[in-house]
């Protein structure tokens, strides 16, 4: 089973190596669009990627944004990478596989082959005042 995960980051230094760590045992290839990053996100990635991880990384710097037809396109990009299952995901999203019977690949491979969606369970980490 191929699992790709796709993610649209903005300005996410404080976490993104983390999550990138994170989801690296997870996944088998994780696609990210950056969206004119100002901070260390893009460095961070190109570092990581350059350490081995399997990560490709894409930019934008469109002055507006429409969001559904990147995602879009980035979940085609996963399909074209022939991934069985594709992760859209945020930065301060951390799929909890404890929480996922069996773990992760095991929960996927255990849904009927008809189940095209599902909400995996997550660890949220939010900035908080």
């Amino acid at each position: 089973m191929r699992l790709v995960a796709a993610t649209r980051v903005l300005n996410e230094d404080d976490i993104l190596e983390a999550f990138v760590r994170h989801h690296a045992g997870l996944v088998d290839h994780h696609i990210f669009l950056d969206n004119g990053s100002t901070d260390r996100s893009l460095a961070i990635l190109q570092a990581l990627r350059a350490e081995g991880m399997p990560l490709t990384v894409l930019q934008t710097r469109a002055a507006h944004f429409c969001e559904p037809p990147l995602l879009t396109g980035l979940f085609q990009m996963a399909a074209g990478m022939g991934a069985d299952w594709v992760l859209m995901l945020d930065c301060d999203e951390f799929v909890d596989q404890r929480q996922a019977d069996g773990m992760l690949r095991a929960y996927l491979a255990d849904l009927p082959p008809e189940q095209a969606v599902l909400r995996l369970p997550i660890a949220a980490y939010h900035p908080m005042p």
